[in-house]
């Protein structure tokens, strides 16, 4: 390949990370979406053990919702979006960590479901 074809192939690749860098609203998703999950699951388990009914979910799938979308509006202020242009990535302010990394339209979280769910119920 010569000099022109490696530059466009480069100047291609550029714009396209640019163009699909996700957003800060798409980085809080998708944090939002595991925390979501993890207390979909925790609840489920509880309902199951305590007996309760299947027709209680819906009405706690909502409530959860709701928590889960307050938790990450709450905590806002304590995380940093930093765009790179070609990525991205949300930083925790207090502890100077990446949070998530976005890139190409997808967002990745860099924590796993196991330490998210041994951090959510710490206070148990």
């Amino acid at each position: 390949m010569n000099k022109t074809n490696l530059t466009l192939i480069f100047l291609a690749f550029l714009c396209l990370g640019i163009a699909t860098n996700p957003s800060p609203q798409a980085h809080k998703e998708e944090i939002k979406q595991k925390v979501l999950k993890i207390m979909r699951e925790e609840n489920a388990k509880k309902l199951k053990e305590e007996g309760r009914s299947e027709s209680i979910q819906g009405f706690s799938d909502l409530v959860l919702t709701y928590m889960a979308t307050s938790l990450i509006d709450t905590y806002s202020n304590v995380l940093e979006y930093r765009n790179y242009y070609i990525f991205s990535n949300l930083m925790s302010n207090k502890e100077n960590k990446p949070i998530t990394f976005g890139f190409l339209g997808k967002v990745f979280c860099l924590f796993t479901e196991d330490s998210l769910r041994k951090n959510m119920t710490k206070g148990k």
